[in-house]
């Protein structure tokens, strides 16, 4: 009998180089000071991420080591994903994340983009965090069409700010609005409290239906649709995948 043949995304080995250690270490970092509340140990923590080189140099890393994803073939597929569903309609974006404020640059007869960031890279990106800024409203006019969140999850230390980073995109959105969400595909593929369905159902109970997913060899696109409303279901850690070497990445409702 033939041996099936294995899935080469579970068999390759990731390659570990100085700028994913460097980026996986101020992960580390950033998770530990979501976690701490003594204030000498977050000053240590501190520390330790500014002799890193601090926000800047792990945007640089992000940049280095993504710089066909982030800002890149990340937004052509959703691009792609717009044009196929609507056409080149006009909409109202906000990219969360943006660092240099590129990634629709090209589009910017259709999409009036306004770029976001904690650490911005240029004058026309606006320094702000996504849980306090920008300013909720009632109006339809003033919400977005489409809110993008790429590579912006899984930097967020404190699990719980994860989901409210969700909560807040909804009350964002325009009725019927986008919501594009890029995580490394391991956070989905590797984890050991989550995995695709439960990803997709945990969105549902926050309002969004999914539309439109891909998994690259490193990412995981997801394009979602505002729903009026979710549900109560609770989502608490809970193991899906056993084995030593599963990440902890967790989304907890």
């Amino acid at each position: 009998m033939r041996a099936k043949k294995r899935s080469k995304r579970t068999d390759d080995k990731v390659k570990v180089t100085p700028t994913s250690q460097l980026i996986a270490r101020y992960h580390a970092l950033e998770k530990r000071l979501a976690r701490e509340t003594d204030a000498i140990v977050r000053a240590q923590l501190k520390a330790e991420q500014e002799e890193l080189g601090g926000l800047a140099t792990y945007q640089d890393s992000s940049l280095q080591g993504s710089d066909k994803t982030k800002g890149g073939q990340t937004a052509k597929w959703s691009v792609k994903q717009l044009i196929e569903l609507q056409g080149k309609i006009s909409m109202r974006v906000l990219d969360v994340g943006a660092i240099e404020g590129t990634a629709y640059a090209k589009q910017s007869t259709w999409l009036d983009v306004t770029y976001l960031d904690l650490n911005p890279r240029a004058d026309h990106v606006i320094k702000g965090d996504f849980l306090t800024f920008p300013p909720e409203t009632d109006k339809q006019e003033d919400k977005f069409d489409m809110i993008c969140l790429s590579l912006v999850i899984n930097f967020v230390g404190d699990i719980k700010a994860r989901a409210d980073m969700v909560r807040r995109a909804h009350r964002l959105l325009r009725d019927n609005g986008l919501l594009f969400i890029v995580l490394p595909l391991p956070c989905l593929e590797n984890s050991r409290y989550l995995n695709s369905p439960r990803f997709e159902a945990i969105l549902a109970t926050l309002g969004f239906a999914r539309i439109r997913q891909h998994d690259s060899a490193k990412l995981t696109h997801w394009l979602f649709r505002r729903t009026q409303a979710g549900n109560t279901t609770a989502w608490p850690r809970r193991e899906v995948r056993a084995g030593a070497k599963r990440n902890n990445f967790v989304l907890i409702v």
